[in-house]
């Protein structure tokens, strides 16, 4: 199908054409063309706040809440966004 994927590549540019579509996406050691552009670059919570003030992370190092979004064994406490794990039903 003619899908390349560059794993361990830092992105230094995207170049798009007039209309702002992608065009190519560059890197230090090669420019590469493309039509659509995937970008998977992870995300790692932010949970030293928490820690410090004596919350325990999670197996992923995120914060562990329940279904309201209350921090696990701490009734007055919500997290959300980056900071906590997810929980996939």
């Amino acid at each position: 199908m003619g899908i390349r994927v560059v794993g361990n590549a830092e992105v230094t540019g995207i170049r798009t054409d007039d209309a702002g579509r992608a065009r190519a996406v560059t890197t230090a050691d090669a420019e590469y063309p493309a039509d659509v552009v995937v970008l998977g670059i992870g995300v790692r919570p932010a949970t030293e706040l928490a820690r410090a003030a004596g919350l325990s992370p999670g197996r992923s190092g995120g914060l562990l809440t329940d279904l309201a979004m209350r921090v696990r064994g701490h009734e007055n406490i919500w997290a959300g966004g980056d900071c906590v794990e997810v929980l996939d039903l």
